[in-house]
């Protein structure tokens, strides 16, 4: 039985859908917005229970735009949640739909993946049932590294300053201004678990193009950390394959059937990728991936999209039954905006903390 088969008839209720903005002042220059999408609805008792999940979108969504996208009496629906899933599938094969998400800036799957991941917690509640029970999996302590840009010009300070506090791993944004010598100080640390080269990304504030030079020097220099996202063209082929078991994908990826399309043929099936799960959209194409990667024994770990809500708890829950042990980025949202500082967790979210969050625990009672 497949994973999606385990989920695909929890029953579901939704009587009510409400919007709910999040957002956060990162920088003098930067407000981090996202927006919760809360489903309501009773359950046997006749108790009404409620479900969210977050759309990740990093351009600004207004309600009006996503109940056009997605009408109320869409939504609200009384079945399985693979009949629920089916109706957003219908919609979005409209010419409306089409039109309206074509004049969109922000991803699809992000709206879509909010939509379900709000449904799933409601049908878990309904149904008094929690996911690692339903799929057969054991949450475990998750290990997660920090994620971050050395600045301009860049500089392992603020790395080395958590290192003051705790062994923490870390997962690094490169630039063309990396030199050698800094490379070197941050091999000599040995706290690098990924460096990403954003090569996929185009029109954000994190675009790095494409560097041969800077893909050498990141290949040589940090030979014992995964290389994400860099873009095999004829320029950086070459020095790419023979670092192939270490190259890891991401941004690209929103489904099986894209890796096909991503890595070179000539490569083989990659060894490592970072799975957001905001990024498939539906629990079906999302656990399709969990399923290959686990056939072809592909590594994976887990990424964030910066979350305020709940949307970090269900890809840290995802994370802990999936591939709890590897470099997921994936820190708690504490740490979105804390400095250097002792006191915070080290590296590790215990299970007994991943437990609390709706997918992974049990409702013994109406919320």
């Amino acid at each position: 039985m497949s994973s999606w088969d385990r989920l695909r008839e929890l029953e579901l209720d939704v009587t009510e859908v409400r919007l709910e903005e999040l957002q956060l002042a990162v920088r003098s220059n930067w407000t981090r917005r996202t927006r919760l999408v809360r489903l309501a609805g009773p359950d046997a008792t006749g108790a009404v229970l409620h479900g969210a999940g977050e759309d990740v979108s990093w351009n600004e969504v207004e309600e009006a735009e996503v109940f056009a996208l997605y009408p109320r009496d869409l939504l609200c629906f009384r079945g399985s949640l693979a009949e629920w899933c089916a109706r957003l599938d219908a919609r979005e094969a409209t010419p409306a739909y089409q039109m309206l998400a074509r004049a969109r800036r922000s991803e699809a799957d992000y709206l879509r993946w909010a939509l379900e991941s709000a449904a799933m917690e409601l049908a878990l509640r309904q149904q008094r049932q929690c996911l690692s029970t339903l799929l057969d999996r054991t949450p475990k302590p998750l290990r997660f590294c920090l994620s971050m840009g050395l600045g301009e010009p860049p500089s392992t300070s603020t790395l080395q300053a958590w290192l003051k506090h705790g062994a923490y791993t870390f997962k690094l944004d490169a630039a063309s201004s990396w030199s050698e010598p800094l490379i070197s100080e941050l091999r000599a640390t040995g706290a690098v678990a990924v460096v990403d080269l954003k090569a996929y990304y185009h029109d954000t504030p994190v675009d790095q193009p494409v560097d041969p030079a800077l893909y050498q020097r990141v290949r040589d220099g940090l030979p014992d950390a995964l290389i994400e996202d860099a873009l095999p063209d004829d320029s950086t082929r070459a020095l790419l394959q023979p670092a192939a078991a270490r190259l890891s994908w991401d941004a690209p990826i929103h489904a099986v059937e894209d890796v096909a399309r991503v890595v070179p043929a000539a490569w083989g099936t990659p060894r490592w990728m970072n799975i957001k799960p905001s990024r498939f959209g539906s629990w079906q194409k999302l656990l399709a991936m969990y399923e290959w990667a686990e056939r072809e024994a592909v590594q994976l770990y887990g990424g964030g999209q910066f979350e305020l809500g709940i949307g970090r708890q269900h890809a840290q829950a995802l994370a802990s039954l999936f591939h709890p042990e590897a470099a997921n980025d994936l820190a708690p949202i504490a740490f979105h905006q804390a400095k250097p500082q002792a006191g915070l967790a080290v590296d590790t979210v215990q299970a007994s903390e991943l437990s609390q969050t709706a997918w992974l625990a049990v409702p013994d009672r109406p919320d």
